[in-house]
């Protein structure tokens, strides 16, 4: 017993020390109404998984999947301020920074304006994963994608509802509210806490 909560302080302490995020994750779908999807759809998903890989380095990884209809191409939103000297090695090729909008006839549906990275792929890909190596920390933003139409039915998703946007995905540096990352010194106070139950085991034992 005492051996195992000596490894869980180091490790603890090491996090603390390193200051490094602890790794997070979700999922949206249109299942859970948290993912909007016309037609085929209706029941897509899309999942993340952010951590700080190193002091002040940011991996954003992203998988958006669909039952049918093969995905043309989806947009991660990003902060006004981003530019491409926030886009670090490890990066998925081809993304393409730019403001995007319903208005333009190739984002049929868009619920709002907003500045992004986007990414063609073919009209046969039913699962997409993208990555984002940044030094943006994570925020609340949106991601929308839209099909091939290849059979002349344009099919879209968004995150969010009908109605709209519903900033509730994890993407660079989003205007709005940061996510809650445990500090440092959250961390040293769970290591302060392992060590006090620690040792009032080890009293107790001794009694």
């Amino acid at each position: 017993m005492k051996k195992v909560l000596l490894i869980s302080l180091v490790l603890v302490l090491g996090l603390a020390a390193n200051g490094f995020a602890v790794p997070m994750i979700g999922t949206i779908s249109g299942a859970t109404s948290d993912l909007y999807g016309t037609d085929g759809w209706s029941t897509a998903s899309f999942s993340w998984d952010v951590e700080e890989t190193s002091d002040g380095v940011w991996q954003y990884d992203y998988t958006f999947t669909v039952a049918r209809k093969g995905i043309s191409h989806i947009i991660i939103e990003v902060s006004e301020d981003f530019d491409t000297d926030n886009i670090l090695t490890g990066t998925t090729a081809g993304w393409i920074l730019d403001v995007y909008s319903g208005a333009d006839p190739s984002n049929p549906g868009m619920p709002a304006e907003k500045p992004g990275l986007k990414w063609n792929t073919s009209e046969e890909t039913l699962t997409l994963d993208i990555t984002i190596v940044t030094d943006k920390e994570p925020m609340d933003g949106n991601f929308y994608a839209k099909d091939g139409t290849d059979d002349g039915l344009q099919v879209v998703a968004w995150s969010g509802t009908a109605d709209g946007f519903g900033n509730n995905i994890l993407v660079p540096d989003t205007n709005g509210g940061q996510q809650d990352v445990p500090e440092p010194s959250t961390l040293l106070l769970i290591g302060t806490g392992l060590l006090g139950l620690g040792l009032y085991g080890r009293g107790k034992f001794r009694k």
